[in-house]
This record gives C-alpha cells, sequence and structure tokens, in this order.
C-alpha cells in the first residue's frame, strides 16, 4: 500500500477492505469513511482503477467500488506485505532509534566504501547463515558475490541496509567509516540502490514505472537511463513507446524487460551505492554483457555489489567473494580464481556454454585492447617529452 505513494488511496484502499465486501462501496460511503472532499475519492478511486487494483460495478443507476480479487497488482500487494509485515515492528524500533539519536550524529562522511569484519548472522538463534565474514569493497570499485541458494549472499545485503539489525559484539558493518547502526534508516536507503531478481512494476506506463523513483524527471532523463540498462530500443519498438501501459490494461514485459526496468529506475536515483541482487538473472549472456560495460562507463563513481549465481555476471568484478553455507570459500579476480581448483574454478567449467566462452574471451580482449591503448598513449607521451628534451623545448 506504502508504493502507492499517496496517504488518501491507502486510506480507501483500507475503507474497501473494512466495510467494502463484495458488494463495494459508493462515493458518499468512502468520503464518509476517509473524511476526504467527494472531488478528492472520485480522483484517487479514478486513479486506483487505472491500477487495476479495484474494480467497479453498476446497480442501477450508482456505482459501487470494491477490490478487485483477481488484480495481479492486488496479489504482488498482498505478496509485498506478507514479506514486509514481519519487519514492520524492526523498522519501527529502527525509527525510534534514530529519531532518539540523530542529533548527536555526525553528518555523512561522502564516502562510500564499504566494509565487514567479522560479521556473523542468524535469523534463528544457534543457526547462523553467515560465519565469521570479513571484506571491504572501496569506493567506485564493482564487487561480486558469487554462491548458491543458502549461501547467506542476499543477507549481506539484508544487513547493509539495515533490513536486520546485526547484534551486539557479532562483527561491524561500515560505510565511509560509519558503523551503519549509527547512519538513520532514511539517509542509509537514499544512499543505497537495489534492484532484486523479482521487481515489481505498478499496472502505470513506462515512463512513470521509471521515475517512480526520482517524480518529475524528464524523458530525456528516463530515457539515458534505460539506455544504460539497454531497454530503452525494445520500449521504442512498442507503438506507445514510453507511454505504454504495463501489466493488465498494456504490454505484458518479459522477465528480463522488467529487470532492465528495474535497473532504469535504480539508475535514475543516481545512488552512490548501487546492489543488484541476481537482478540480471532473467536477461541473457549478450545483454547482461552490454548492462555491465554500460554501468562501468557511465556509473564510473558509484560503489557497486553485484550478486549472482552466475559466473559471467560477476567476472568483470574488481574482486569476486565465492560463498558457501555463509563462510568465505575463495576471494579473488576472475583469472586469479579460475588458475585455483576451487568451487569457483567448478562453477565456471560447469556453467560456460560455448556463446558464455565466446563472452569472455571478448572481455578479455576488451581489457587488452584498453590496457594496449593506455599504453601506446604513454608512450606517445614519453616520445613528445624526450623530443621536448632533445630539442632543448623542455
Amino acid at each position: 500500500l506504502f508504493a502507492l505513494g499517496d496517504n488518501t488511496r491507502q486510506c480507501i484502499i483500507i475503507t474497501l477492505i473494512k466495510n467494502g465486501g463484495k458488494g463495494g462501496l459508493r462515493v458518499g460511503e468512502i468520503q464518509k469513511e476517509t473524511s476526504v472532499s467527494r472531488t478528492a475519492v472520485s480522483h484517487h478511486l479514478k486513479v486506483l482503477l487505472e491500477t487495476g487494483i479495484i474494480n467497479v460495478r453498476r446497480k442501477g443507476t450508482m456505482n459501487f467500488y470494491y477490490l478487485d480479487p483477481k488484480s495481479s497488482s492486488l496479489r504482488q500487494l498482498t505478496h509485498f506485505w506478507e514479506q514486509v509485515e514481519p519487519m514492520m515492528d524492526l523498522c519501527e524500533k529502527n525509527r525510534k532509534t534514530d529519531e532518539k539519536g540523530g542529533k548527536e550524529r555526525e553528518h555523512s562522511s561522502g564516502k562510500y566504501d564499504i566494509s565487514f569484519q567479522h560479521v556473523s548472522f542468524g535469523y534463528e538463534e544457534g543457526k547462523d547463515v553467515l560465519r565469521d565474514i570479513s571484506f571491504t569493497v572501496p569506493e567506485g570499485s564493482t564487487f561480486g558475490i558469487l554462491g548458491g541458494t543458502g549461501s547467506g549472499k542476499s543477507t549481506v545485503i539484508q544487513l547493509l541496509s539495515r533490513l536486520y539489525e546485526l547484534e551486539e559484539n557479532r562483527g561491524s558493518i561500515c560505510i565511509g567509516g560509519r558503523a551503519v547502526k549509527d547512519i538513520p534508516i532514511e539517509e542509509l536507503r537514499r544512499n543505497i540502490g537495489m534492484v532484486l531478481q523479482e521487481p515489481f512494476l505498478y499496472s502505470r506506463t513506462i515512463r512513470e514505472n521509471i521515475a517512480a523513483s526520482v517524480p518529475g524527471a524528464s524523458l530525456e532523463e528516463i530515457r539515458y537511463a534505460a539506455q544504460i540498462a539497454c531497454i530503452d530500443d525494445a520500449i521504442m519498438s512498442f507503438p506507445d513507446g514510453y507511454d505504454t501501459l504495463v501489466g493488465e490494461r498494456g504490454v505484458t514485459l518479459s522477465g528480463g524487460q522488467k529487470q532492465r526496468i528495474a535497473i532504469a529506475r535504480m539508475l535514475l536515483r543516481k545512488a552512490p551505492i548501487m546492489v543488484f541482487d541476481d537482478s540480471l538473472s532473467a536477461v541473457d549472456s549478450q545483454t547482461d554483457y552490454r548492462i555491465r560495460c554500460a554501468l562501468k562507463e557511465h556509473m564510473r563513481e558509484a560503489t557497486v555489489i553485484l550478486i549472482s549465481h552466475r559466473v559471467t555476471s560477476l567476472m568483470g568484478a574488481d574482486e569476486i567473494l565465492v560463498l558457501n553455507q555463509g563462510k568465505i570459500e575463495e576471494r579473488g579476480t576472475h583469472g586469479e580464481l579460475i588458475r585455483r581448483n576451487g568451487i569457483y574454478r567448478r562453477i565456471y567449467e560447469i556453467q560456460m556454454s560455448r556463446d558464455d566462452r565466446d563472452l569472455m574471451g571478448q572481455d578479455e580482449k576488451d581489457k587488452k585492447n584498453k590496457k594496449d591503448k593506455k599504453s601506446k598513449e604513454d608512450n606517445k607521451i614519453e616520445d613528445k617529452m624526450d623530443g621536448g628534451i632533445i630539442n632543448g623545448s623542455i
């Protein structure tokens, strides 16, 4: 419900849940329950009808509004609420802690390196899913985390963003030298952009979905983010372009297209820390590669964490961490890990198809060409300086 972005709409939804039943409610009845003007109620009912969350039934000359149980948007919100509800007490506790200690906190350091030191964590007492984890992500670098289901890779991000709190004497997590527990939730979440494996999209236009993170963003800014996410061409191929409706009353997007729209939405925020939690899993290897290249080209200053079970998504990272049953099994660059006969090498050999090997070869070739180009430029500078010294101009 919070995702609807308007308190009045939330009140209308709650009113329909409490009093609507199968018969629905008239505008006047909703107005009485919500204490909102009739004009405002009518406007917000129109918006909710467009999302597909509610529906209308006509009896004689009157309209009765009710929640549509067949709405995929409502099912998504219900699923979302089921996941979020257990965390609400924790969020409220964090908010009160922030309010209590906010005045004593220092301002943001403006640095976004990330440090985990001897972190252990379990959702249940005596059952740790992370065991003595330590690593550092330098500001502006790309850090990869590889692991199977239950390895603890997503737990790392949940602790970083304080969806769960790290208990005392179980290690420390810092951003820019500040313990995350001392950073107000609002500030922390504002500086961390996240894209999950199964992103949530509204039954609105593609433009509105991307701009949801930055209301008022121009079409030029939206398209720029979409181009980095490699989804602009696909959007422009639709008859209505960025005004194409998503969902029940519009185009049905593929899993990969949904992920790329969610990536564009996050990129529009320009958060200094960007987290991709298996959010490239539904795109093919070539598109995955293009997105990673575009991110490196246009988001050089961002600190990026890539979480994946797929080697091709991580092989360009500055450092890769391999998690196995909550412990660090290996760490290093793609080249270093391939030379070892460990888990990473075995996963690589199992996963890599011929196309993936060609892609990996292209990745290595691009790195070599970049290195050769820099070397040639350095040589030109040296030659110019030598010539200047010989000719007496320096």
